[in-house]
């Protein structure tokens, strides 16, 4: 609850344009299922009635529900893309913010690798989530209600078959989700050590070759990256069963429509028309039902991202008198620089110093120094 409150705050500094995606979404799940519950009256009063003085009718119905789908469908992602961008930007504003108000000495603590991470993958999987993912899922859930309603008017014994299978799948699913939700934030862990190792590789270079540490760094390397690739197979493991789970369900779902609606329409309890509905309202169902487990799937795993990163933004640290911070520094200041590129050479600084004040730039042209504000 506390970290959908911190995703609210996001949400609220735009609420009319994320509001009105979520209703644009709702309009284009509606047009689709709409479209398709039209084929019943084309196929039983115009193809097996033969009543062709309607097909204009419902050709354009169908047409019109097609146009605004297309619309709608591409409409939406530029929309979301426009929220996802905007919310970004705050995380990542607020997340500089939170940086330059770090005591340095905190700073110094911390490996550069996790403030990397957190602003180049840990940042765009929250703006996603929030600008994205959630419209998202609450579009697939209307459309799965609306599919519900039309599917238990049609025949609500083949509704509940596919009810008792659709339950047992999100039963299934929720144990999955936590396992995931566990896995992901082991990732972003492992991620963010590996990334850790990478950059003491790096700034350790010289003294690496020059103490023969080749081998003991790639060792530790290795290990590093081991334990990140088990994360990564772990992950993969368990979407490997998100989708045996859909395809089983699917199968069987398949099997009990063609099965009972047939017999149905042999009884003449159905119609030929009602069966192709249901039979297409039944895939989507299932597909629906799909698409709301893989977002809540993806939901859970993300959260570990959001609740990583609104720790790092509500971290206060403790800040002493006289303590110093990226955003306290008011300037860099160098005192009795000597330099020379060779041991004998002629000195290209001596005693040279240099105090260049935050926001300003100091242009060291050859033969003089020349200070461009």
């Amino acid at each position: 609850m506390k970290n959908m409150h911190w995703i609210w705050s996001y949400i609220k500094n735009q609420k009319f344009l994320y509001f009105s995606s979520i209703f644009l979404l709702i309009i284009e799940s509606i047009s689709f299922v709409y479209s398709i519950s039209l084929h019943q009256y084309i196929i039983d009063q115009i193809i097996m009635g033969s009543d062709f003085g309607g097909i204009l009718k419902y050709v354009l119905l169908i047409a019109l529900c097609y146009f605004i789908f297309v619309i709608l469908f591409v409409v939406n992602p530029y929309i979301q893309s426009k929220i996802h961008g905007r919310v970004k930007y705050q995380l990542t504003e607020q997340g500089l913010s939170t940086l330059y108000s770090t005591p340095i000495n905190i700073i110094q603590k911390e490996r550069n690798a996790r403030y990397v991470h957190f602003f180049t993958n840990e940042i765009s999987i929250v703006a996603r989530l929030i600008g994205e993912d959630i419209s998202d899922i609450i579009k697939h859930l209307v459309s799965t209600i609306i599919i519900c309603v039309l599917f238990i008017k049609a025949s609500p014994i083949l509704f509940l078959s596919i009810l008792i299978l659709s339950l047992f799948y999100i039963k299934t699913g929720k144990k999955l989700s936590n396992e995931q939700k566990t896995v992901s934030k082991d990732i972003q862990k492992k991620k963010s050590s590996l990334l850790i190792v990478l950059e003491e590789c790096i700034t350790s270079t010289r003294d690496v070759i020059a103490n023969n540490r080749g081998e003991w760094e790639k060792k530790r390397y290795q290990n590093s990256f081991i334990q990140y690739f088990k994360s990564v197979m772990m992950e993969g493991k368990l979407k490997i069963k998100m989708v045996f789970s859909l395809e089983s369900i699917t199968s069987i779902a398949q099997l009990i429509v063609i099965g009972y609606g047939g017999y149905l329409v042999f009884k003449g309890v159905m119609s030929i028309g009602l069966l192709v509905v249901i039979y297409q309202l039944t895939l989507e169902l299932l597909h629906s039902f799909g698409k709301v487990y893989n977002l809540i799937f993806s939901f859970s795993g993300k959260m570990a991202s959001v609740e990583n990163i609104s720790n790092w933004f509500n971290t206060k640290p403790k800040q002493r008198e006289n303590t110093k911070t990226i955003s306290s520094i008011e300037s860099l200041t160098m005192n009795n620089i000597s330099f020379r590129y060779n041991s004998g050479g002629k000195l290209i600084f001596k005693n040279f110093s240099l105090d260049i004040p935050i926001g300003k730039k100091i242009e060291l042209p050859y033969g003089s120094f020349q200070n461009l504000e």
